[in-house]
């Protein structure tokens, strides 16, 4: 196996050795390399004392990071390296964070506190240290705590779904005692803060192997997001479906981009099915004004999970049309469009997301479906493409224009969208000189 540090790396061991100190890659980085996949992140982990690593480096950039545990993010030729003195942490607090750290003085130590086996693991450039069997563990595709599982999620709880993580982005299998662990300390997820639950949860959903976590853990998982835990075994008694509702959010989230915001959407999109769900005479399931009821479900848990405003209104509007099944109408798709401003993105996403919707049903009419599909996502791309797809701030003139004409107040508004309707429906062109005499005559 010949892995091979980046420059920069290498530069920095090479300075803190040539100063009569240790110094190694350590955790992520060197389990990538080992993948074959290049790091993101640098970490080099070192026996000098945080004073030490600054004067090491006196002639460049640094950042006190963690300095309280240890941690100096080093510059050189502008990528960040982010250097830890040896340490071993003392009592968590919480389930997170620990009170405090002590420096040690043996990369062993150091090695002992780490989360899982494939993250415990040193190299320096010519050797790797593995004191765990994190190296086996990766040719065998295996997640195994390091030391006893309990004691490691009881210390930090975060690290339960760091394992989902790992699993949905690499595709390994948990070790047996590692998983028992993670069902049996799962509660202790109430402990971590929502938006650490939240990156965790993109990165599960956006992995090549989510499908597989999100049904094997969604015990786990639905700590995080308890949301999602009244569409477990809900049936679909419906010749549209063939799946329950979790399992058919599932299969829809594999059948869309990994953009987490997409699959966020998608993990919301049937959420309120459970509570609308009626049964007719004959057996079949209704879930008549199910996407108002995600929308409202939905817009607490990403409130909960402190989704910035932009991307929560983003996707509570993918999720209020996802089922809404547009009529094969010019008029039907012009007032879709209007309806979210002509967004050429948003049009891609909706689509994206009843693709991704449909896939994830029965066979039942599923060709007749898709083709309807197909039609809708080209008729409108050419709509949008075209010069009738204004909205208000693409109109060549403006409130205070139809002021200068005499409108006022309300009016201002209603003559605009007025005229964005005329131009979508080639009634009206976006010249400045027709907009006014279009104007005019509505005095």
């Amino acid at each position: 196996m010949k892995i091979i540090l980046s420059d920069e790396a290498k530069k920095a061991i090479g300075m803190l050795r040539k100063n009569g100190f240790c110094a190694y890659a350590v955790g992520g980085c060197v389990r990538d390399l080992i993948l074959g996949t290049y790091p993101k992140d640098w970490d080099i982990t070192t026996d000098a004392c945080p004073d030490m690593i600054k004067a090491v480096f006196s002639g460049y950039k640094t950042l006190d990071t963690g300095i309280r545990h240890g941690t100096v993010t080093v510059f050189i030729n502008g990528v960040s390296i982010e250097i830890t003195t040896y340490r071993q942490e003392d009592e968590y607090i919480l389930h997170r964070s620990p009170e405090s750290v002590r420096f040690v003085k043996t990369i062993e130590d150091d090695l002992e506190r780490r989360d899982f086996t494939i993250n415990a693991l040193c190299f320096d450039g010519e050797r790797i240290v593995d004191l765990f069997g994190g190296t086996e563990d990766i040719k065998n595709g295996v997640i195994r705590a390091v030391g006893k599982p309990d004691e490691r999620f009881c210390e930090d709880a975060l690290r339960i779904m760091r394992a989902l993580r790992f699993c949905s982005c690499l595709g390994f299998e948990m070790e047996k005692e590692t998983e028992k662990s993670i069902f049996k300390n799962r509660w202790l997820l109430r402990y971590i803060s929502r938006e650490r639950i939240r990156d965790e949860l993109f990165k599960i959903l956006t992995g090549k192997f989510s499908e597989r976590v999100l049904i094997k853990y969604k015990d786990i998982i639905a700590v995080a997001v308890p949301e999602i835990r009244q569409m477990f075994g809900v049936l679909q008694n419906t010749p549209h479906h063939m799946y329950d509702v979790y399992t058919h959010t599932v299969k829809s989230i594999s059948n869309i981009d990994k953009n987490p915001l997409l699959r966020l959407t998608m993990l919301f999109h049937d959420i309120g099915k459970p509570s609308v769900m009626r049964i007719d005479r004959y057996g079949i399931a209704h879930f008549k004004t199910h996407p108002n009821e995600s929308v409202k479900i939905a817009s607490r848990a990403f409130s909960s999970l402190r989704l910035s405003n932009e991307d929560a209104k983003y996707a509570l509007c993918l999720i209020e049309e996802h089922d809404n099944r547009v009529e094969k109408s010019e008029k039907a798709m012009r007032l879709l469009l209007k309806k979210h401003g002509y967004d050429k993105e948003f049009f891609k996403d909706y689509m994206k997301v009843r693709f991704a919707d449909t896939l994830a049903q029965s066979e039942y009419m599923r060709e007749e479906k898709l083709a309807a599909l197909y039609d809708l996502k080209e008729r409108g791309e050419e709509f949008l493409n075209s010069e009738r797809a204004v909205d208000r701030a693409d109109l060549e003139i403006n409130g205070n224009d139809l002021l200068s004409l005499g409108f006022a107040g309300k009016e201002i508004g209603k003559m605009l969208d007025e005229m964005t309707v005329k131009i979508s429906e080639c009634k009206l062109k976006n010249k400045r000189e027709e907009l006014i005499r279009f104007a005019k005559t509505k005095k």
